[in-house]
């Protein structure tokens, strides 16, 4: 049974009025994007030693 279009939180923003909700969500934000940075550096580092490194 499909859920209906109205279905609260099926496409809303994360937008609660709890305090601690809102710390535990930019915890878990923050986490994301360090995370994304750290892939993104080493995809960059890598790049750049095979770069280095390559045969002449």
């Amino acid at each position: 049974m499909a859920k209906p279009n109205g279905y609260p939180g099926e496409h809303s923003k994360f937008k609660p009025n709890d305090p601690a909700a809102i710390a535990r969500h930019k915890a878990v934000q923050d986490r994301r994007q360090e995370l994304r940075k750290q892939k993104r550096e080493e995809r960059r580092r890598k790049r750049l030693d095979k770069r280095a490194n390559r045969s002449r």
